[in-house]
């Protein structure tokens, strides 16, 4: 759309009293189209859902979002995705991004539900702000933190938070530049947080190591229902100690795995699912996923 356009779709929704879910993915919204969103979000008492990923906009135009969302305390926002826009400024002299959704989740702190924040290029500074404000939020419950590099840095910062967050519980962390540094935190974290549900590590530059971190605190926690471990190498020894692990599980029935270097890794799973079915007392929709993409690259 052109700004003309979106200046008009934005002013025509104004007198709007039902609009309850406003798609806007990926229509060059940019910081200009953010003010007038803005001026919708200030006396909208409807909306419920805000999809605006993907529109070219930087923390100026998140900014112009959070004042409005702070303004009108009668918003029933509880759904909101700025994935895709550019959050964090490379300059050492400017402040994250991060603070700019740490006021949104503050200013919807009694209706916020799922924030999605992913590929916003928020770095280690900009998790740190925003975690700190979910260290004492006990609304939101889905945190899509997917694709921003703020490695084991950030990861120590998120970990901080689920020991004390007590509301979350699907944590989204694919491709954030993570180590085993970062891993062996969130692990820690994991043993006693009783919240979090579905966790996903795919991507991150994990070793053996972590793996071992994890089945340690599978052993431990008995609430977390998904996780997922996708294009990483995992060899035939860490797929054994996760199964014992998960075999002891009450609750997970999720585990996603892909990309196993072990060429016994298939036979390793299928063991781990026969003897998973024969523990059940009840139906479960356990599955776990297995990719060889190097074999399929040979066939």
């Amino acid at each position: 759309f052109s700004e003309r356009g979106i200046q008009t779709i934005i002013e025509g929704l104004y007198g709007n009293r039902s609009l309850k879910y406003f798609n806007f993915q990926g229509n060059r919204l940019k910081d200009k189209g953010a003010r007038y969103l803005a001026d919708l979000l200030r006396n909208n008492t409807t909306l419920s859902s805000l999809n605006i990923g993907y529109n070219e906009m930087t923390k100026s135009g998140v900014k112009e979002i959070a004042q409005a969302l702070k303004f009108n305390s009668d918003s029933q926002l509880q759904d909101l995705q700025l994935g895709g826009n550019e959050l964090d400024s490379s300059s050492v002299f400017e402040t994250s991004g991060g603070t700019e959704i740490a006021d949104i989740i503050k200013a919807r702190a009694a209706t916020l539900r799922n924030l999605g924040i992913n590929e916003c290029k928020l770095g280690a500074k900009g998790i740190k702000k925003i975690v700190e404000v979910l260290k004492k939020n006990n609304c939101v419950e889905v945190l899509n933190l997917n694709h921003n590099p703020f490695g084991d840095k950030g990861a120590e910062e998120v970990s901080i938070m689920l020991l004390k967050n007590s509301s979350l519980q699907e944590l989204e962390l694919e491709a954030c530049k993570m180590t085993n540094k970062g891993i062996k935190s969130l692990t820690e974290a994991v043993k006693v947080n009783s919240n979090l549900k579905k966790l996903n590590l795919s991507g991150n530059n994990m070793t053996d190591i972590s793996i071992d971190l994890l089945a340690d605190s599978l052993a431990e926690n008995q609430n977390l229902e998904s996780l997922q471990l996708e294009a990483m190498e995992i060899n035939t020894g860490c797929i054994t100690k996760l199964r014992e692990a998960a075999r002891k599980h009450s609750c997970l029935r999720n585990l996603e795995i892909e990309e196993l270097t072990a060429t016994e890794g298939e036979e390793e799973i299928a063991r781990f699912q026969k003897q998973k079915r024969r523990q059940r007392s009840r139906d479960t929709d356990w599955k776990i996923l297995h990719t060889d993409r190097r074999q399929q690259k040979q066939i």
